[in-house]
């Protein structure tokens, strides 16, 4: 660190900025580290160096001895998130998970890697750790630069490296992002990148952080890696770091508790014009492409993800985060200008794929008012990248805030390679078929209950059979859906008698019971999102 900036941090020294960043490290301290939760994890961690040196020793012995160790490197080295899919895959869970699914299928449907090429990668994985965890950084540079590196970053490599050599720090999102906040707030012009190639760099502006941030109550490495873990997880009570710092170079937005499949509530539709009106106006403004930008990304927060506008040379545009607890998703998104009536073409896909890579991100989409053919859509095909025109985006956004997208149906529909078609027709046409269901199945209820006042109440089959008398043509299961949902508690619309239902209210009366809940759903959000 220059002189310039040790002075900073001295006490009395050229910055006093710093006070609300040592009162923020007391609260970490108070309310996470020193307590019980804290303990453990601070304790996880340091179990953890010990597992990890194990386990590699025990590899570079069977590589040694020509035993294939490809299995056991992707799942035992490489650090996984504590989800049930990798439970049952028999993944070494981390304190520092980067991989939330089937390595394999994640970086072969991403174009990283082929079947074939596993058994370099993990001979890979063991040179590359031992070169990082022996400070061979010439040696680093050189196999963070080959072929088979594609795909992996610091945030699966540098677990790794600091568990055989604890001096080393970690960097992934969460430090990315802690780091560009703490030295913001400290003045000093820097910043650090998830690049594999420039860890060596990274890590030494790391450490000279850690060595100023002692008198702010940050006492070494573990600690400022565990207070960068509680700083963007609002789980553990900290917060995003990124909030005082929106045109700092992040990763990825803080993790988030699971929700439901279904999106949340979606904005007013004034709110929604506007958004559709920027997006159809700054896809052209060729002069200020950050406003493009900036309309995508609130596009994409209008579709219930986690965007976060980047952009900058040699980053992504657009990062989202899509969270669906286990399922979770994110992709990172090019917004692409072009003059009004232009097609873009022409389009450089390699850096895209090394966005993809840093940001650990499932897939890449290219936004643009639209493309041209031939080359331009197989190349995006070959490369595993998705092409989205600014008119279906729209057209997402619209139906979404009428008809609802859940998150699943998101990602089915934009992490297909190629020119992404939504068949929104299909789906609008889906929706309606349900309410046409709901309809029928009160309708019927209704007649019932007025024709037969001592009936013991319908069952879902009886009304389907009933419906299908009156001419209707739904399914038996769209019918025992529709029951179940109006039979739910929380509605009370249908009540159980003997075997079946009744309507427990006047069938012009549902539709009010439907508004209140919904009035009261939309209430709890606009609480929780003020709060944010």
């Amino acid at each position: 660190m220059c002189d310039a900036a040790v002075r900073q941090f001295r006490p009395g020294g050229l910055l006093m900025a710093g006070t609300a960043l040592k009162g923020r490290i007391e609260h970490f301290r108070r309310e996470y580290l020193d307590t019980p939760t804290g303990r453990a994890h601070y304790s996880k961690a340091v179990s953890e160096e010990k597992e990890v040196q194990s386990i590699y020793a025990s590899l570079v012995g069977k590589r040694n001895d020509g035993t294939d160790i490809t299995d056991e490197v992707l799942k035992q080295l490489l650090p996984h998130a504590n989800t049930s899919g990798n439970r049952q895959r028999g993944a070494r869970t981390s304190t520092w998970p980067c991989i939330t699914k089937d390595i394999r299928m994640w970086f072969e449907g991403a174009r990283w890697k082929k079947p074939s090429e596993w058994p370099d990668a993990a001979r890979w994985l063991l040179d590359v750790a031992n070169a990082g965890a022996a400070g061979h950084w010439s040696e680093w540079v050189a196999l963070a630069q080959k072929p088979i590196q594609r795909g992996f970053a610091c945030g699966f490599i540098t677990p790794i490296v600091h568990c055989l050599s604890p001096n080393l720090p970690v960097i992934n999102s969460k430090v990315v992002k802690t780091y560009a906040a703490v030295a913001a707030e400290l003045g000093l012009d820097s910043e650090i990148s998830p690049a594999l190639v420039e860890y060596p760099e990274n890590q030494k502006k790391i450490t000279e952080l850690v060595a100023g941030l002692q008198s702010y109550g940050i006492k070494d490495l573990r600690e400022f890696d565990i207070y960068c873990h509680w700083n963007i997880d609002r789980r553990l009570g900290g917060s995003d770091a990124g909030e005082d710092q929106k045109e700092s170079r992040t990763m990825r937005k803080p993790a988030t508790p699971p929700q439901q499949p279904q999106a949340a509530a979606t904005p007013a539709s004034a709110e929604i014009d506007t958004i559709c009106k920027e997006l159809q106006e700054a896809q052209s403004d060729t002069q200020n492409p950050k406003r493009f930008e900036t309309a995508v990304a609130a596009a994409l927060k209008a579709l219930g993800c986690d965007a976060e506008h980047i952009g900058g040379s040699g980053d992504a545009d657009v990062f989202v985060d899509a969270p669906l607890g286990e399922d979770r998703f994110s992709f990172v998104v090019d917004a692409k200008t072009c003059q009004a009536g232009g097609t873009k073409a022409s389009i450089n896909y390699q850096p895209l794929k090394k966005h993809q890579e840093l940001h650990e991100a499932d897939f890449v989409i290219v936004v643009a008012a639209s493309f041209a053919g031939g080359n331009t859509m197989q190349f995006a095909e070959e490369s595993s990248i998705g092409l989205l025109t600014t008119e279906t985006l729209v057209a997402l956004v619209r139906h979404h805030a009428t008809v609802g997208l859940s998150l699943y149906e998101l990602k089915e529909i934009l992490a297909k390679p190629g020119l992404i078609d939504p068949q929104l027709e299909l789906k609008r046409k889906a929706a309606d078929d349900r309410q046409t269901v709901l309809r029928g199945v009160l309708s019927t209820f209704d007649l019932h209950q007025r024709q037969d006042e001592s009936s013991a109440g319908l069952t879902a089959q009886a009304v389907y059979w009933l419906l299908r008398g009156q001419g209707h043509n739904f399914t038996e299961d769209q019918v025992v859906q529709a029951v179940a949902l109006l039979a739910n508690p929380i509605l009370g619309i249908l009540e159980s008698r003997g075997d079946g239902y009744v309507l427990a209210l006047p069938a012009q009366r549902v539709t009010s019971r439907f508004e209140f809940l919904l009035n009261a759903l939309s209430a709890q959000h606009q609480k929780a999102t003020s709060q944010v």
